[in-house]
């Protein structure tokens, strides 16, 4: 069995965020890399839920350029950090209690974690709001105040 170093390795921990990442040179990779050019910063997710799906999502989007989970809203304010260790991020985590400390962690390059899903909805520094909590209920009222806030 051939031992290969750590930085022969390519894996999500791996990538930084200012490298371009893993993807097709088509199609929607393509898309968010030349908007990336373009405006200079990524589009921002705002992630309520950092479960099962939440992790999947904020890794994927670790690994794809042009685009990161710039927050994540979640009660069990360890796994939202934890999900963000998975993805390769644990540095870059700072914890919002409020609006305030949300902008200067989303300002400074960090991913704000937040108990408090509705900063998460009106700030004007998330581009998009995924609910990846599993509850319908909350995911509608999720829905509905960040299309209020002009989210996708």
């Amino acid at each position: 069995m051939a031992v290969t170093r750590r930085e022969d390795r390519m894996a999500a921990y791996d990538i930084s965020k200012h490298a371009r990442k893993i993807g097709p040179a088509t199609g929607l990779a393509a898309d968010l890399a030349r908007r990336l050019d373009e405006t200079g910063r990524p589009i921002r997710v705002g992630l309520i839920g950092s479960g099962e799906m939440g992790t999947d999502i904020v890794t994927q989007c670790q690994q794809m350029t042009g685009i990161t989970v710039a927050a994540i809203a979640e009660i069990n304010i360890d796994a939202a950090k934890k999900a963000l260790t998975i993805a390769g991020r644990g540095e870059e985590v700072q914890t919002a209690d409020g609006a305030a400390a949300f902008t200067k962690a989303i300002e400074s390059g960090k991913a704000a974690v937040t108990q408090d899903a509705q900063i998460v909805c009106k700030s004007d520094h998330i581009d998009v709001v995924i609910d990846a909590t599993g509850k319908p209920a909350v995911g509608a009222e999720i829905g509905l105040t960040a299309m209020e806030h002009g989210k996708h």
